[in-house]
């Protein structure tokens, strides 16, 4: 699994195969920009992508954010299933690789 910024508003997470999920399944995002400010507990307005092997996970900004991430974590919760039903592995502070 990988995750990476993809936006301002957006990152993408690429599972190994296809999954189903819900926007519950993605918490406790935080990430600090270029300034080296930190912010927590972002919001996570909604994803794209259940049925696939992407999914594109959206979030509100602060109204100060720069638009340069440095560096990031989720939280991807066990309700992530593949299309078999079969629960993936919940992962705890997701690395997100900086928008390039």
């Amino acid at each position: 699994m990988s995750a990476k910024f993809v936006g301002i508003t957006s990152l993408q997470v690429v599972f190994s195969e296809n999954v189903n999920a819900v926007v519950a399944d993605f918490t406790n995002f935080k990430y600090t920009n270029d300034s080296g400010t930190t912010y927590t507990s972002r919001a996570i307005t909604g994803i794209s992508g259940s049925g696939t092997n992407i999914i594109i996970v959206s979030f509100v900004i602060p109204a100060i954010f720069d638009g340069n991430a440095t560096t990031g974590t989720i939280d991807i919760g066990n309700g992530v299933v593949n299309l078999a039903g079969t629960h993936l592995v919940e992962v705890t502070e997701q690395q997100i690789e900086i928008l390039n």
